[in-house]
């Protein structure tokens, strides 16, 4: 079973604290699934996403992030501000993929696909 184990520092002397991992959660789209957790200045996202779900549209963040792509594959897409699609790149497994703050984008897999995001809390 998955744990969260998370390392302190009190007055320069190590402990570690098991706590609750976060538990993945539906979203609105046909087979998504994900899961985040804020801890240590750090906002880490995973999404969990299962063969045959539909395309998450277009959307964007006013934070930059930086993904990688633990297995799967697809097209994550770019647009306009006005939700229209302007092109796609194909990501696989193993790739990594920054976005900007406000980069307009959405996905659509191939195959069962998980990807994780960070970014600054």
């Amino acid at each position: 079973m998955a744990k969260h184990i998370q390392l302190k520092d009190t007055k320069g002397i190590g402990s570690a604290e098991l706590r609750s991992p976060p538990q993945l959660e539906n979203l609105d789209y046909q087979g998504w699934r994900a899961l985040s957790i804020d801890e240590s200045g750090v906002f880490c996202f995973m999404f969990d996403i299962e063969a045959g779900a539909v395309e998450y549209p277009l959307h964007a963040s006013d934070k930059p992030w930086i993904a990688y792509v633990m297995q799967g594959s697809g097209t994550v897409y770019y647009g306009d501000q006005g939700g229209s699609k302007t092109d796609g790149i194909t990501f696989s497994n193993g790739d990594f993929i920054s976005f900007s703050e406000n980069a307009q984008h959405g996905w659509l897999c191939d195959c069962a696909t998980k990807i994780m995001l960070v970014r600054a809390s």
